[in-house]
């Protein structure tokens, strides 16, 4: 479990760091460059340490340029609201791809659960996604940005809860299935 929330927080804290940063100092400029900074240095440090770089790992950087060029560029708030949505959008289509979360899983569980489970999963990760892309551009449109910002990071705990309640089933599974073996 360590190693898994090891890499989603990892593959979240340019986000978090964003956030943070933006609520307390004000400053898109400022937050965005910081969180672009995070993103490089977390791959630069993987490589260094010869660890692969995943798919997931990839594309949250990609986004984190693309996503803060065009809000460097527009410097439109209504943009930064939106741009949950777009990631969550783009993820959510790479976890639609049959084992994407494999990296993310330990050996125990991928040798003794049915791959079957494993791709349900996964798509149920890409589900949230999307649910929570479209949610997002609710929020933006109808609320406050204060309130945006505290929805945004209710969406960051509910990534950590879904990751939890995945954790206990797969555990749970894994124990009965060596029950039953």
């Amino acid at each position: 479990m360590k190693t898994a929330l090891t890499e989603l927080l990892g593959d979240l804290l340019s986000s978090l760091v964003f956030l943070v940063l933006f609520k307390l100092i004000d400053s898109l400029v400022i937050a965005t460059a910081v969180a672009v900074a995070v993103a490089v240095a977390q791959l630069v440090f993987a490589r260094s340490k010869g660890k692969p770089i995943s798919a997931m790992q990839w594309l949250i950087l990609a986004l984190m340029l693309v996503l803060a060029s065009l809000t460097l560029i527009t410097q439109d708030s209504r943009f930064v609201q939106l741009k949950p949505s777009i990631a969550h959008f783009a993820i959510g289509m790479v976890m639609l791809k049959p084992g994407w979360q494999l990296h993310y899983l330990p050996d125990v569980v991928k040798q003794s659960l049915p791959e079957r489970m494993l791709l349900r999963w996964g798509y149920a990760w890409a589900g949230l996604m999307f649910a929570m892309g479209i949610a997002n551009i609710a929020v933006a449109q109808y609320c406050s940005l204060d309130t945006w910002g505290v929805f945004v990071t209710a969406l960051v705990v509910g990534k950590l809860a879904f990751f939890f309640v995945q954790y206990v089933s797969l555990k749970a599974a894994v124990r009965a299935q060596r029950r039953s073996a």
